[in-house]
């Protein structure tokens, strides 16, 4: 699996920015009243930046391989990367989605209490996806395989990633990319 580029996540925060506006926009045209934005999305978004901070810091000795500690087992290093790359997307586009609602009530906010606490749900539902895309690009970074270079000692590959014999480990490897790789 290739890191995630940041520019694929200003894509799709721009992309949800435009259609939550025009979404918005249309319901106030047509139904002639502004979209209902309750306080639980906030919190609801706040939360899964949370466990996702809470897990990242759980697992950060054991993908750091620090001494004493037992590494992840690889079926769970997988899955942290797909949390990791689904959680970054999820809050770039839940970013781009409350800030889209958030910019079409801007205008009417001083006047019309309605768009004022809907701006006010916007913001902090806008900053906790922002966070949670910024935790997971953390975990992301924290579940990067080491380089060639510092992974080859005299005999080939220094330290399995699971403790298991050399001839089990299992790493994707890109000779053309210079890119980092991902454990999978």
């Amino acid at each position: 699996m290739a890191p995630t580029r940041t520019r694929l996540l200003l894509l799709i925060a721009i992309s949800c920015l435009v259609l939550a506006w025009s979404v918005a926009a249309l319901v106030d045209s047509l139904a002639g009243r502004y979209l209902p934005f309750p306080g639980t999305a906030v919190g609801a978004i706040w939360l899964l930046a949370l466990a996702l901070g809470m897990w990242s810091w759980i697992v950060r000795p054991r993908l750091l391989r620090k001494p004493g500690v037992e590494p992840l087992a690889p079926e769970v290093a997988a899955r942290t990367v797909a949390l990791a790359l689904a959680g970054s997307r999820v809050g770039a586009g839940v970013f781009g989605c409350y800030a889209g609602f958030g910019l079409f009530l801007l205008p009417d906010s001083s006047a019309v209490d309605a768009a004022r606490s809907g701006l006010v749900v916007c913001a902090f539902s806008a900053l906790g996806g922002a966070a949670l895309a910024v935790v997971a690009l953390w975990l992301e970074r924290m579940c990067r395989l080491p380089e060639d270079n510092e992974r080859k000692g005299p005999g080939g590959p220094s330290s399995p990633i699971d403790g298991r014999p050399e001839g089990l480990e299992r790493v994707v490897r890109r000779e053309n990319s210079r890119r980092p790789r991902l454990m999978t």
